[in-house]
């Protein structure tokens, strides 16, 4: 068994144990897959790949922090949160908010995109958070949805190139981290597990 010593240490978040848990269970895995033929040799194997998928957030789990990018101050962060929240909102189905879109984002942008595109972010964030100090005298976060959506409406006409990058950034990030959610994979999308259904009787015209 592998135990994680660093639990202590509050900037581990759930995720991380959730990953300690994955890696436990696929040492047992690895040392019964390869006695184990047929159905049960695939169920091992895609439970594997569970493991597999966590290692590149554990290996950077154990230096440092998970919450994400640094940004220069907490407003930022919630206006990130805010603006996922505007792209993606709460409706009759569950929004970003809901389906943990903001982990996902803040992941990739604290180790998933270069150094340049992180600062394009900080910068787009930096903007809409003067842009509602200056129109409406309160942050991003504290506007009201029809605000937000204003502001990002104005943002994309009217900012700098370089930080329409950014906001076009998170844009996509926001829209990737829904698109691969278990609810999309599952409910918005015709969901087969691998291979799929054979049909052997398929019409022809």
């Amino acid at each position: 068994m592998i135990h994680c010593f660093f639990c202590s240490n509050k900037v581990f978040t759930e995720k991380v144990k959730l990953i300690i848990r994955n890696i436990n269970n696929s040492v047992y895995f690895v040392s019964k897959i390869y006695h184990l033929k047929g159905m049960k040799r695939r169920k091992m194997i895609r439970q594997m790949a569970v493991f597999a998928g966590s290692l590149p957030f554990f290996s950077h789990a154990l230096k440092g922090n998970l919450a994400g990018i640094n940004f220069s101050n907490v407003n930022l962060d919630n206006s990130l949160d805010a603006i996922i929240d505007t792209i993606i909102p709460e409706g009759k189905t569950p929004g970003g908010i809901s389906l943990g879109v903001p982990e996902y984002v803040k992941l990739m942008l604290w180790d998933g995109v270069s150094p340049e595109q992180k600062k394009t972010t900080d910068m787009a964030l930096k903007y809409l958070e003067s842009q509602a100090s200056i129109t409406l005298s309160k942050p991003v976060y504290l506007c009201t949805p029809e605000e937000r959506k204003q502001l990002l409406k104005n943002a994309f006409m009217q900012a700098e190139e370089s930080e329409k990058a950014g906001l076009n950034l998170i844009k996509s990030l926001t829209i990737k981290g829904y698109q691969t959610s278990a609810y999309f994979m599952k409910q918005i999308l015709p969901y087969e597990m691998a291979p799929n259904r054979y049909n052997g009787c398929a019409p022809i015209n």
